[in-house]
């Protein structure tokens, strides 16, 4: 039995901010006796009323260099709340892998290195990587294979 449930709200490309403001952020607010994000608190309730889930934080386009350093932000500022509160509110962090071989946010190809770069900041955060979506769009010429073993 699975259940998604949409809290979090993909982080802000804004320095000085983690997430964009949503319709959660306007009303919830941060936590108004710790100042934490309100995202805190939905993960926190989360585990509360389903104790055996296990509660990962899912984005996008992840390979992209700046996308990357904004979710292990996210990832990082989550444990430090675990470490202060001594309770574990994350379990994992989801990669939706939606690959393509021209990227227009690099200018460029993807290449081999994209993928391990991000792999490696990703493993240093000692958070279990789930996959849960994967596909590649290819729009050029290019050859993938290389790409495709390196993410297999």
């Amino acid at each position: 039995f699975l259940i998604n449930v949409k809290g979090i709200n993909y982080y802000d490309k804004k320095e000085g901010t983690i997430l964009r403001e949503s319709f959660w952020s306007r009303n919830i607010g941060n936590n108004p006796q710790n100042g934490d994000a309100y995202f805190i608190d939905i993960l926190r309730m989360a585990k509360q009323y389903f104790p055996n889930s296990e509660l990962v934080y899912n984005d996008y386009n992840e390979f992209i260099g700046y996308k990357c350093d904004r979710m292990c932000e996210i990832i990082k500022y989550i444990q430090s709340i675990e470490k202060r509160d001594g309770m574990k509110i994350i379990d994992g962090l989801g990669l939706q892998a939606h690959y393509r071989d021209f990227v227009p946010e690099l200018g460029r190809n993807l290449t081999q290195e994209d993928i391990m770069e991000t792999a490696v900041k990703f493993m240093k955060l000692g958070v279990s990587l789930y996959l849960c979506e994967y596909d590649f769009n290819k729009e050029t010429n290019m050859d993938i294979s290389p790409l495709v073993t390196t993410i297999a």
